[in-house]
C-alpha cells in the first residue's frame, strides 16, 4: 500500500514536467481595458503593457507569469493563482460529498427511528436498535448538523475562490 502510494507521489513531478514542456512560452499575452499587448520577455515594453502587467497580480513584474500559463500555440496568458489551484476545487468537493453522506445516514436513522416508534408493536422484539439509534438528538441530530455545516462549508470555499481574486486584483499595487 505504502510502495503504491510514493509511487505515486515519485510521479507528480514527472507529470508536472511534462505538462510545463508542453507550453513553451515564446511571447506573453496581457489583456486589459487599454488593449491586448502581444510580448516577448526580450524585448522593451510599452508603458501601456507595463501597466497592464503591473496591474494583474498574475504576471512578475518583468512579464513573465507568476503561476502557472495557459497557452495557445506559444503565446501565453497568465492565470490568477486560484485558476492555477486545485486544493480549493478538493476541499470543497470533499465537504459537500461528506455532507450529501451524512444526510443519507441521517435519513437512515430516521427511517430505522421512526419504524421502531411508530410501525412496528410494543411487544415485538423483532426489530432491535443499537443503543445510540435510540437517541434522535445523536442518531439524526448530530448527522444532520454536520451534513448542513459540511454542505455550508463546501459552499463558501468555492464562493471563497472568486472573492480571493476580486481581493488579490484590489490589492495589487
Amino acid at each position: 500500500m505504502t510502495l503504491s502510494i510514493r509511487a505515486s507521489f515519485s510521479l507528480l513531478p514527472l507529470l508536472a514536467t511534462l505538462a510545463a514542456a508542453q507550453c513553451q512560452c515564446d511571447q506573453y499575452r496581457c489583456k486589459s481595458s487599454a488593449g491586448d499587448f502581444v510580448y516577448s520577455l526580450e524585448e522593451f515594453l510599452p508603458v501601456e503593457a507595463q501597466s497592464c502587467i503591473n496591474n494583474n497580480t498574475a504576471y512578475d513584474f518583468n512579464g513573465g507569469c507568476r503561476y502557472c500559463p495557459s497557452c495557445n500555440g506559444n503565446v501565453c496568458e497568465c492565470q490568477s493563482g486560484m485558476e492555477c489551484e486545485w486544493f480549493s476545487w478538493l476541499a470543497g468537493g470533499c465537504c459537500i460529498t461528506a455532507g450529501i453522506l451524512l444526510a443519507g445516514f441521517a435519513v437512515r436513522n430516521l427511517n430505522r427511528w421512526h419504524k421502531k416508534h411508530y410501525r412496528t408493536f410494543p411487544y415485538d422484539d423483532t426489530f432491535k436498535l443499537e443503543d445510540w439509534e435510540e437517541n434522535p438528538y445523536i442518531s439524526i441530530g448530530l448527522p444532520a448538523a454536520f451534513s448542513v455545516g459540511l454542505t455550508v462549508a463546501g459552499v463558501v470555499v468555492f464562493l471563497s475562490r472568486d472573492l480571493y481574486d476580486v481581493y488579490a486584483a484590489d490589492s495589487a499595487p
